[in-house]
């Protein structure tokens, strides 16, 4: 559904936003006036207007939304290129991500933007993208079930493709923090072992790229379910251990 200007002044959206420090700034204090602003220029799909309001990415609304899942709620496809690369693997107030939500409406289109930001991101009860599709399209008319499907097919093509060592890994692991900046197109990807750039990076003790990386992997494990807090601490690498156990605290709270 794609909301008018007047739906949004006239929805909750618009009033008591919380002040909240949210990934990925966790340190960072989103004032009222600038949620309302940002999540009014989502509404009403104003590109210029979200990129002018930068800083106040990772903020959340009243109904615990953040810009990138509610720009899927509200159909405005063009700024999810903008915000996913700073809002990637957050989830809603219902536990899931933007992902998530497009594969579980059939939102094709948002899917194809956002699968490689966030198609191992797990919700909650530790269910991915494909899961979604999947419960989704056994809920749908018949009629319906071949976009469940397709969304399907296309989560699960873009994890075994994904299954390869990225730019951004490679930068993760030389501790190039402005290399690892210039890929973040690839974040959320794992290699053949289950790794993310952020893993990596804890691995080799990489402090300025755990910072950058851990607002959009933080939450996921390799294939054999160990995080990047884990590694840490079996290398001993105590810097590390203490941004990403700050970070944790600070998400999860």
């Amino acid at each position: 559904m794609v909301l008018s200007q007047q739906d949004y002044e006239a929805s909750d959206d618009s009033i008591q936003l919380e002040t909240l420090a949210l990934p990925p700034h966790p340190s960072t204090v989103v004032s009222p006036e600038d949620a309302i602003a940002l999540f009014g220029a989502v509404g009403r799909g104003d590109a210029s207007a979200v990129v002018a309001m930068e800083h106040a990415f990772g903020c959340r609304n009243r109904r615990g939304d953040h810009a990138l899942l509610y720009a899927v709620k509200c159909g405005h496809k063009h700024l999810l290129r903008l915000l996913a690369p700073r809002e990637a693997g957050l989830l809603g107030a219902a536990g899931c991500t933007a992902l998530q939500l497009a594969a579980r409406s059939g939102d094709l289109a948002a899917l194809r933007i956002l699968l490689p930001f966030e198609v191992f991101v797990v919700d909650d009860a530790n269910r991915t993208a494909l899961d979604y599709a999947r419960s989704a399209g056994a809920d749908e008319a018949e009629a319906e079930t071949e976009a469940f499907r397709r969304v399907a097919y296309a989560a699960n093509t873009h994890k075994r493709a994904a299954r390869v060592e990225t730019p951004l890994m490679e930068a993760a692991s030389a501790g190039n923090r402005e290399g690892c900046r210039r890929t973040l197109r690839d974040v959320g990807r794992r290699d053949g072992r289950g790794r993310t750039a952020l893993y990596l990076a804890a691995k080799h003790g990489h402090v300025a790229c755990v910072k950058l990386l851990a607002p959009f992997e933080w939450s996921i494990t390799t294939d054999v379910g160990k995080d990047a807090i884990e590694i840490a601490r079996d290398r001993g690498h105590m810097s590390v251990i203490s941004v990403l156990q700050s970070f944790f605290d600070a998400a999860l709270s």
